[in-house]
């Protein structure tokens, strides 16, 4: 594409001499016509050279009518001076012939330029073509990468959402892991200090139980002391009762006996009153040993 673009400016820089060498612009036609080969920046390139190959190409178009129509008016010229000539004296035939291979000179010049630069058209034109397709070479590359970019886009953008699903997917997944572990060692937890609490209330209970039976040994041994001491002191008291009224069964037996002795025998003397100190004696005597 360089040395392309390398002969056709040689081409252009070779057309702009052939022309100011068989037609001279003037200033105001060198400046409309804008004879400038400096080069084109390099972020539109292709485009300004196909457009300045474009307007060289209407240019030298335009020499060319131009040319033809001098071409023309130089024949109207010849034809005219030619039949002028021939109706003229003979002393101005020389002068006619000299007119006539002047305006013949200057035609076939005017033809050649014409035909110079028609071939320069011709080729000015191929480098348009060729210009022309590099553009739309370039303009394909340039689409073509623009739609190859887009698709790289668009593939990043379905696996980049592919990929966050992915990492979503496996989040959830290390989420619901981390879950189930959490509850597996919090049940694990749980079922450890339920079995330590059933078992210390197990242990308890058992503490208890045994805390109760010996409370009821001890009530039950309580009772029995409680029942046997209530049944000696029943007994005690029975006991006292009985010997209480055997006591006053004595007594008043003892009573009336003296009562009898006392009746029937006021004068019987120290005897009798011996008599009832040894029997007093001998009561006395007997209930102690009861006792």
């Amino acid at each position: 594409m360089r040395r392309a673009f390398q002969n056709v400016w040689k081409w252009l820089a070779l057309l702009q001499v052939l022309t100011a060498f068989l037609h001279p612009p003037t200033t105001t036609t060198a400046a409309a016509i804008g004879w400038s080969f400096s080069l084109p920046s390099k972020q539109t390139a292709e485009v300004v050279y196909r457009q300045h190959l474009e307007e060289q190409v209407r240019t030298l178009q335009t020499q060319i009518r131009a040319a033809r129509d001098e071409s023309s008016q130089l024949r109207k010229r010849l034809e005219h001076a030619s039949s002028f000539h021939r109706k003229d004296a003979s002393a101005t035939i020389k002068h006619s012939a000299e007119t006539e291979r002047a305006l013949r000179d200057l035609i076939q010049l005017k033809e050649t330029k014409i035909t110079q630069l028609e071939a320069m058209v011709h080729e000015l034109t191929k480098s348009r073509d060729v210009a022309i397709q590099l553009v739309k070479d370039r303009e394909a590359q340039i689409q073509s990468s623009q739609d190859k970019l887009s698709q790289a886009e668009q593939r990043a953008k379905v696996e980049n959402a592919q990929l966050k699903s992915k990492l979503l997917q496996q989040n959830e997944q290390k989420l619901k892991d981390m879950e189930s572990t959490i509850t597996q060692r919090l049940q694990q937890e749980a079922d450890k200090v339920r079995k330590e609490a059933t078992k210390r209330l197990e242990e308890e209970k058992l503490r208890s139980q045994e805390a109760v039976e010996r409370e009821k040994i001890k009530m039950r041994k309580l009772v029995k002391a409680l029942a046997e001491r209530e049944k000696k002191a029943a007994a005690t008291v029975e006991k006292k009762r009985k010997e209480e009224l055997k006591k006053k069964t004595r007594e008043a037996k003892l009573g009336s006996r003296k009562t009898t002795i006392l009746g029937n025998s006021f004068s019987s003397g120290s005897s009798t009153v011996g008599s009832k100190k040894a029997i007093g004696a001998n009561v006395r005597g007997k209930t102690v040993n009861k006792r």
